[in-house]
Parts: C-alpha cells; sequence; structure tokens
C-alpha cells in the first residue's frame, strides 16, 4: 500500500470529519435552499460533503464530484450506490476537464462550467469559523495516521497518552474552545 493510500483511510474517519462534517452539513443545507438540478463540487476528499449534498439534492439532480487523487475517490465512491447519481471524476481544480476556455474571457472557470452543461452557477467566498466542540476527539485526528501505528507497533509510543497530552495542552493555551478554526469556501 502506497503513503498516499496508507494516509486515506485515517484521514476519512479521524481528520476528515472533524474538519468537514459541519462544512458539509452547512454546505448541503444552503444548497438545498435552491432548485438546482446539477451540482459541481471541486476537492471532494473522502466524499464528507458529497455525501451531504447527495443526501438533500433531488432525486434527478446531477452531482458531479471531482479530485485529482484516486486514493481519495476510491474511498468516496465507496460511500455512493449505484443509483444515487454521483458522478466521479479524476480531476486536478485548475484544469477542469471541460471544454477550453479562451483566457479573454472575464470570468473563464464559470464560462467552462455554463459549455459543460452547468447552469445557473453561484460563486459565493464563504468565510465562517467553525468551532470543534470535542477537543480530544480533534486532537486524536491530528495524531491517528498510519506512522503513530507503525511507531506503537515497534513499542515506541502509546498513542492515547499523546492525544491527552495534546488535548491538555490545547485547552492550557487556548481555554475551553481551542479549536476554533477559519474554513473558507468557494
Amino acid at each position: 500500500m502506497g503513503r498516499e493510500r496508507s494516509a486515506v483511510l485515517p484521514y476519512d474517519q479521524d481528520l476528515g470529519p472533524v474538519l468537514f462534517d459541519h462544512y458539509g452539513a452547512d454546505t448541503a443545507r444552503r444548497v438545498a435552499e435552491r432548485s438546482v438540478r446539477d451540482v459541481l463540487e471541486i476537492a471532494v476528499g473522502t466524499g464528507i460533503v458529497t455525501r451531504h449534498l447527495r443526501n438533500v439534492l433531488a432525486r434527478n439532480a446531477r452531482l458531479t464530484a471531482i479530485d485529482i487523487s484516486d486514493s481519495m475517490m476510491d474511498i468516496a465512491r465507496k460511500k455512493f450506490l449505484p443509483h444515487e447519481q454521483v458522478t466521479f471524476q479524476n480531476a486536478n481544480a485548475t484544469a477542469l476537464p471541460f471544454d477550453p476556455v479562451a483566457c479573454h474571457q472575464i470570468d473563464p472557470i464559470k464560462e467552462k462550467l455554463i459549455r459543460a452543461g452547468f447552469d445557473r452557477i453561484v460563486i459565493s467566498v464563504q468565510r465562517h469559523e467553525y468551532d470543534i466542540p470535542d477537543v480530544s476527539a480533534f486532537a486524536r485526528a491530528l495524531v491517528f495516521t498510519p506512522v503513530i501505528f507503525e511507531k506503537r507497533d515497534r513499542g515506541g509510543v502509546d498513542p492515547e497518552e499523546i492525544v491527552a497530552a495534546l488535548a491538555e495542552a490545547f485547552k492550557k493555551e487556548y481555554g475551553s474552545n481551542p479549536g476554533r478554526y477559519p474554513m473558507q469556501a468557494i
């Protein structure tokens, strides 16, 4: 198993939900307020936000999910049944796999998406700060990686001791809500 693949599952189970579950629910709520037929999610990772989106979209809505990482997309694909109408596409967000767009256009990404069949495109920058209410879960997500398992297996470290120490250090340094972090979505 390659280094990238070995990091994907712990990310999906630990750090990913801490960072993106609340964001995914909030994004899905905003999408549900609109009557949309086509949704494009760029940089889907392991599909945490994608799952939230599919849960609120109309059955006949098309959801296209793009990410550059095959390993991340493999995990994301497993979260959906064939009838759920999610199209996964491996692509670089800076080079979308749609018809070329001349660079003289004011908003080339938006124009490229319109030509690919996505209409009523809304591009917004949402700046939020989210609370991470469970500091221990946040610390655990930072600690539990494939590297820590290797070290534990060699007898060199108890990951739970590191989690406890890290959570305590966060609380001591930042107070009762040390997990507040900024999130920007486009």
